[in-house]
């Protein structure tokens, strides 16, 4: 007797393994044929091989698979159900991600105010998410599509994650896609709605560039300004103070130039300051008045004796004194 039993459990045995191996390979097979482009052919081998299927995890990447394959075919509904399913297991491996792509189906489908649902529980409650940075820069994305009673609706309870939201997605479209428009569209909501925002500079610092960028000069000088109105001196002033100049030298201002640069030297920044000195030298060769640029900087060298950049300046004043040349 005890030797049957003792068969019974290693046949038990066996045929677990053996299972597990069958259903593992199951996986296998459907998820090259997802990785082939061959969707329904994925989602056949998994609804055919369901009952053997056995081990949680296994079952759980079968989900998975099933609901991206619903998706890449464009059956949203059925992608959609799938992925809720999941989405109300807390257990499940894809949980998080089938929130987010609840998100992305409802955004797909023209359902904002639930896309914006999902994202914010991603962001709220699974903060170490894979998709907690996708979830934000899609929020943002979602929340501008919104009408002004929504937005002020949602700014209600979310307003930090909404602002983190959109300037995660002014920053990525500003610095790394270079899509200057999208970027200014969102730094510009911020600029206008979030005063109170703690990245509020930065965001004024990435609108005048973006706007630089698009060519708006002089809205982007009514932006760097903004800074100093709406800001207490920050690091930041020194580079909205550098772009200004930038900019009325790219207008060739002359006049405006000189004003700004001597603004931009009162800066405890000595590259700063060194910008400052050579853009009004450059003024005053532009308005050819050599002998102003040459009185300049003998006064600058005189009394900053300390100054990192005096050997720079003593080069350019005896350029100076030996040219003829003013900038045209």
């Amino acid at each position: 007797m005890l030797l049957l039993k003792g068969f019974i459990k290693i046949f038990i045995l066996i045929f677990l393994v053996n299972s597990s191996l069958y259903s593992n390979d199951i996986i296998n097979q459907s998820q090259i044929l997802f990785d082939s482009g061959k969707f329904q052919e994925s989602i056949n081998l998994i609804n055919s091989k369901k009952i053997e299927i056995i081990k949680e995890q296994d079952k759980w990447q079968a989900d998975n698979i099933e609901g991206w394959s619903y998706y890449k075919l464009g059956k949203l509904d059925d992608a959609y159900n799938i992925f809720e399913l999941i989405a109300n297991n807390n257990n499940h491996r894809y949980h998080t991600n089938s929130i987010f792509m609840l998100g992305k189906i409802q955004e797909e489908k023209g359902k904002i105010n639930e896309a914006c649902q999902n994202y914010l529980k991603i962001i709220n409650n699974y903060p170490k998410s894979n998709q907690l940075i996708e979830s934000e820069f899609r929020l943002a994305n979602v929340f501008m599509q919104l009408d002004d009673i929504n937005k002020n609706e949602l700014l209600k309870s979310e307003r930090k994650n909404i602002a983190n939201a959109l300037f995660l997605a002014g920053d990525t479209f500003q610095n790394k896609k270079q899509e200057y428009q999208d970027a200014e569209k969102f730094l510009d909501y911020i600029v206008r709605n979030f005063q109170d925002y703690e990245k509020f500079d930065d965001s004024i610092m990435l609108l005048g560039r973006a706007k630089m960028k698009l060519g708006k000069l002089d809205e982007s000088l009514d932006v760097f300004r903004s800074l100093f109105k709406n800001t207490s001196y920050n690091n930041h002033w020194n580079e909205a103070q550098a772009e200004i100049v930038r900019i009325l030298v790219q207008q060739k201002k002359w006049a405006e130039v000189k004003k700004e640069a001597l603004e931009l030297y009162s800066y405890p920044h000595e590259r700063g300051k060194a910008y400052a000195v050579l853009s009004y030298v450059n003024a005053c060769l532009g308005e050819e008045e050599k002998d102003e640029a040459i009185k300049f900087l003998e006064e600058i060298i005189k009394t900053n004796p300390d100054d990192p950049y005096i050997d720079y300046y003593q080069v350019r004043l005896l350029e100076l004194k030996g040219s003829g040349c003013c900038i045209k």
